[in-house]
């Protein structure tokens, strides 16, 4: 059992508890892939591996009845990882805070 898997199962909602119902060896072939295309893609290709990972682990999430669900996809979260230290270097320059480059920043004293 993962370190996930194990989180999740021993996680309770008053007396429900969560479940987990993926297993490893599905991951087994993406991750493969990625640590075969981290040189050619200079690293970039690892994103859609952490993408495709969190996917899986909310997918087999379930609590009762309800089922979990992740949309994240590999071009999001590599701008998201390409914005957000950006707009850190830019604001802490300026001085200011900001929640992933707002429209209302917040001056810092």
């Amino acid at each position: 059992m993962n370190r996930q898997a194990f989180l999740v199962t021993h996680s309770y909602f008053g007396s429900r508890r969560f479940e987990f119902t993926g297993r490893g060896q599905d991951l087994v072939s993406p991750f493969v892939v990625a640590v075969l295309l981290t040189l050619p893609t200079l690293g970039l290709g690892w994103v859609w591996y952490l993408a495709h990972k969190r996917r899986y682990f909310w997918d087999h999430t379930r609590f009762d009845t309800a089922r979990f669900g992740c949309s994240v996809r590999g071009k999001a979260l590599l701008a998201l990882w390409a914005i957000n230290p950006a707009c850190a270097r830019g604001h802490s320059r300026s001085g200011l805070a900001v929640g992933a480059c707002s429209q209302h920043p917040v001056r810092l004293p």
